[in-house]
């Protein structure tokens, strides 16, 4: 629209079938959930849902909901038009204006949202003007609310998290002189350091990817096995 000067989307991305099919399997413990919550306005009330039940597409009906959204997205596991016709990954060279695109590292849509700013830096016409933010959060943010990112403890971050948001649209809704994005476009809290850092490009430029495996006994390792291991068993 004309008068739409900038936006600030968050724990979204463009691409949602990646997003809600992992590999082809779907992320019941969220996306499920959640679709079969879209049955009431108000979120239906899913204390009653038998979460072993089988068949799966008949999972909403231990609750005594009729699951029609959570229904459909299973029916079109496969169907890559209908969730193309939903997409907007292909729309991204529409946008013109400023961006602010933020998420936190537990919210299940991080992967496909850095995806969103990689390609929004290519097809904008002021990739300077294309922001990241992500901090040490879930998808419902309850981080800034508590001490810990799901089970890692973690220094206050709510204040941080509106002030950036704050001085986004001070900059580019009100011209405002602010400094925003000085120090970079991107803006990254480091879990374990517990501090924020910036960059001008996603990934980090010093960023070193490290190998990890999988390893028996539940360790993960950047040693490389020598061989076959015993596996886990669980009863």
């Amino acid at each position: 629209p004309p008068a739409l000067v900038c936006i600030a989307p968050g724990d979204i991305a463009t691409d949602r079938h990646k997003v809600w099919f992992r590999q082809g399997a779907f992320v019941m413990n969220t996306i499920g959930a959640w679709a079969i919550a879209m049955d009431a306005p108000g979120f239906a009330d899913l204390s009653q849902v038998d979460w072993w039940h089988l068949p799966l597409v008949e999972l909403a009906t231990t609750a005594g909901h009729e699951g029609r959204f959570f229904r459909t997205l299973i029916d079109h596991v496969n169907d890559h038009e209908w969730f193309a016709a939903r997409a907007l990954r292909d729309k991204l060279d529409r946008i013109k204006i400023p961006v602010l695109l933020w998420t936190g590292w537990y919210d299940n849509y991080t992967e496909q949202l850095l995806e969103d700013f990689e390609i929004l830096q290519k097809v904008s016409p002021h990739p300077e003007n294309v922001h990241l933010m992500a901090g040490p959060w879930d998808h419902e943010g309850t981080a800034g609310a508590a001490d810990r990112a799901v089970c890692v403890k973690v220094p206050p971050t709510e204040e941080h998290r509106w002030t950036a948001y704050q001085m986004f649209f001070d900059r580019y809704l009100m011209q405002i002189d602010n400094g925003f994005g000085a120090s970079g476009r991107v803006e990254y809290f480091t879990i374990g350091e517990n501090r924020w850092q910036s960059s001008d490009a996603w990934p980090p430029n010093s960023m070193k990817a490290v190998p990890l495996f999988l390893r028996s006994n539940g360790v993960l390792s950047a040693v490389r096995p020598n061989g076959m291991e015993e596996p886990d068993r669980y009863s």
